[in-house]
């Protein structure tokens, strides 16, 4: 059964709308029902580019220099670019509707919702539920929450095992650092290169299609976005427990959005009104 008034469907489709598949448990106790989402830092993820530390290399048309100071700088600036990267900033990883931004010939696959393989991998194995969330908001959200000074970068990970961009992120301007405060250059480094640090990533993970928002949080492990206004509608795995129905409909009542199941048929996906 098909619902022409969905946000789902092709006809209503945009692209501000992002999908973030989670555990069911997850979803309904902790998202949902707190109507809160977390952030963590990048060294929680599972990629070794991310949770791994950096070695830098150290450039310079005044090396090796008289001031053997240098040295001790651009080993604290690695320091504290790996402790930036790492720790101070939290992202929040997500899936972008690849049909409705490559303008193509309509293909249920290119849907951010519809990813097999992710829903088996950060799905609960089709038990859990994928959450559909609007980019303008989260964006709002962030600045109202944290503050209009807060650092927030959003943009869709772009998947490549070697750039340039990727050496200049893992270089020390070593002429800059000597005539800089390290805590200065550090915060510069980063601001210069956040593309390459925050949204590239190994090709072997392209088929995600990540959307992803990166925010700057020093004070605390994790943090919390209130959601109200950011969330637009909710999509069952096909494996999603039916005892749990009523709950989840009663959630989107309260928050006034739709909620489907994802179905599949021949191995093709579609969305019910079967929850």
């Amino acid at each position: 059964m098909k619902n022409r008034n969905s946000i789902f469907e092709k006809e209503k489709s945009v692209i501000d709308l992002v999908y973030h598949y989670t555990r069911r448990a997850i979803a309904l106790e902790h998202i949902i029902s707190a109507r809160k989402i977390r952030f963590s830092p990048l060294k929680h993820t599972n990629d070794p580019r991310e949770y791994k530390e950096w070695s830098f290399v150290l450039t310079g048309t005044g090396l090796p220099p008289k001031d053997v100071g240098i040295y001790k700088r651009s080993f604290d600036a690695e320091k504290d670019i790996n402790q930036i990267r790492q720790q101070n900033y939290k992202s929040l990883c997500l899936c972008w509707d690849k049909w409705v931004q490559l303008n193509k010939e309509y293909d249920p696959f290119l849907r951010g919702f519809a990813k097999p393989r992710m829903w088996s991998q950060y799905g609960e194995n089709h038990e859990g539920v994928c959450i559909a969330f609007s980019i303008k908001n989260i964006e709002k959200a962030l600045l109202k929450t944290f503050g209009n000074k807060t650092i927030v970068y959003h943009d869709k990970v772009k998947y490549i095992n070697f750039s340039p961009d990727s050496i200049h992120s893992r270089t020390l301007d070593g002429d800059k650092l000597q005539n800089t405060n390290t805590t200065e250059y550090v915060k510069q480094h980063i601001e210069r290169n956040y593309k390459s640090i925050f949204f590239e990533k190994n090709e072997d993970y392209r088929d995600e299609d990540e959307y992803r928002f990166v925010v700057y949080n020093d004070l605390e492990d994790y943090i919390y976005l209130p959601i109200d206004d950011c969330i637009k509608g909710l999509i069952l795995g096909e494996r999603f427990p039916d005892i749990y129905g009523e709950l989840v409909l009663s959630f989107s009542n309260q928050l006034n959005i739709e909620c489907r199941r994802i179905k599949w048929h021949n191995g093709k996906p579609y969305l019910s009104d079967d929850i």
